[in-house]
């Protein structure tokens, strides 16, 4: 078990290691000639030779929140990036009723902020100057809600938050559910492929680190990536195979060129030799 930092150890640590991965040589993918699939477009990632990852060694069990090793141990031979929507949802059924007490008692009091925040914002702000072209706000020029659609979104939180204490006066006859589906959540993973001591091939997964951005986009805190990179194995097609169909069909020493599906064949043992055929 990796022994706990102190605030002052791990920030010490995770300049190091940033200082490190700023310095030390890196690799350009090539998509025409590497095994490689997908786009990390938003999320910075860095491909490190896997002959180089003796100077990450010091780092190799660290769970740094701004720069993961994702593959120290299992060089990429062949690499995937592809999104992926998390969500969760929870049913009726599986939510006791205090639960669905709270998490709507919880719902009515976010509905109520905002709409304190909209009242401060109403009571404080100024008639804004009339131009030709409508109204505008003292921001820069920028076109703020005017006073009366403030007053709307007022209006639909309340009937919104009558809504909902409703249904929480009358929690029997509804049924709920919760969930983040629609919140459009997506995680970027890397799929990839990487050589065992055997010869033999294994593949696996992990999550990125997502650079954390402000409510326009802007990256408020970097977080990077490092993919250790197998180059001997990495200019030649590695496909997904499934391990046990692979495994499987290599045990047949002919194999045709030309059909569609393929045809492959093996001589039949004698008796004395079944169980090694199996």
């Amino acid at each position: 078990m990796a022994k706990k930092l102190t605030p002052r150890d791990y920030a010490q640590k995770t300049a190091d290691l940033e200082l490190l991965l700023e310095t030390c040589p890196k690799l350009t993918a090539d998509r025409t000639r590497w095994d490689l699939d997908g786009s990390w477009e938003g999320v910075t990632v860095h491909f490190i030779d896997a002959r180089e990852r003796a100077i990450f060694e010091h780092w190799r069990d660290f769970d740094c929140k701004t720069v993961k090793l994702v593959n120290y141990d299992t060089p990429a031979v062949r690499i995937a990036f592809f999104a992926k929507h998390k969500y969760w949802v929870l049913k009726d059924e599986d939510i006791i009723e205090e639960d669905k007490r709270q998490r709507l008692l919880q719902l009515i009091d976010s509905i109520e902020l905002r709409k304190s925040r909209l009242e401060d914002e109403l009571h404080h702000s100024s008639p804004p100057p009339l131009t030709l072209f409508g109204i505008e706000g003292a921001n820069n020029g920028k076109a703020t809600p005017s006073a009366a659609r403030i007053r709307q979104l007022i209006d639909e939180l309340i009937e919104e938050k009558e809504k909902w204490y409703t249904i929480l006066n009358d929690l029997s006859s509804y049924e709920l559910a919760f969930s983040t589906y629609r919140r459009g959540y997506t995680y970027l993973y890397i799929h990839w492929k990487y050589k065992l001591a055997n010869g033999e091939y294994d593949r696996t997964n992990e999550h990125l680190l997502n650079n954390k951005r402000d409510k326009l986009g802007t990256i408020i805190q970097p977080k990077q990536n490092i993919v250790f990179v197998d180059t001997e194995e990495i200019f030649r097609p590695h496909p997904f195979q499934n391990k046990e169909v692979e495994l499987f069909l290599k045990k047949f020493p002919i194999c045709s060129s030309q059909a569609v599906p393929d045809v492959y064949a093996r001589k039949r043992p004698d008796l004395n030799n079944l169980e090694q055929f199996k």
